[in-house]
């Protein structure tokens, strides 16, 4: 199963972002984030993570979970799901606790990513840059919940960290 959310951020970053659509795999912990202009790409992104994660994993995605949000609910998005035999599991309205492992994911590389941007002393339109490190940072930490396994020794590939990483800024590190 994979948990889905899409995430409006107050700004716009340097390079032209305002939203992020959020992929978190249930069996592996493993986060995908994608960077998002308009809402409207949202599909267009889902489709694209769909076939990167089918190709990468060599598993068929069969389950997705989302927020009540209408991002996957229009008819054009629902019959796609159907051609491609996957079950959408929503949310109860107004419930954001029932999608918590994305919500969860969202607010750990938000955290991650305002504390890297404000550390270097960097506006906030650097955000974009600044979340593509964070879950750069999060994917290759063992969790709790994956028995402290990584992906690459989990049997889930040893490139994966690196596919999600268009292009990483180099950040200013200072030692004291």
């Amino acid at each position: 199963m994979v948990h889905c959310d899409l995430d409006e951020l107050t700004q716009t970053s340097i390079d032209g972002y305002k939203y992020t659509a959020t992929f978190l795999d249930d069996a592996t912990s493993f986060g995908y984030v994608a960077l998002i202009r308009k809402k409207s790409d949202q599909f267009e992104v889902f489709k694209t993570f769909k076939n990167w994660a089918e190709t990468q994993l060599d598993r068929k995605l069969k389950h997705i979970r989302t927020d009540r949000g209408t991002k996957f609910f229009n008819k054009k998005e629902k019959e796609y799901l159907r051609e491609h035999g996957i079950e959408h599991k929503s949310s109860m309205p107004y419930s954001q606790q029932q999608n918590r492992r994305a919500e969860r994911f969202q607010q750990t590389y938000i955290n991650k990513a305002e504390s890297m941007r404000h550390h270097a002393g960097l506006s906030y339109g650097f955000w974009s840059s600044a979340v593509r490190l964070a879950v750069y940072v999060y994917n290759p930490t063992p969790l709790i919940c994956t028995d402290y396994k990584t992906h690459s020794s989990s049997g889930t590939g040893n490139n994966l960290i690196l596919a999600i990483s268009e292009s990483l800024v180099v950040w200013p590190m200072f030692t004291y």
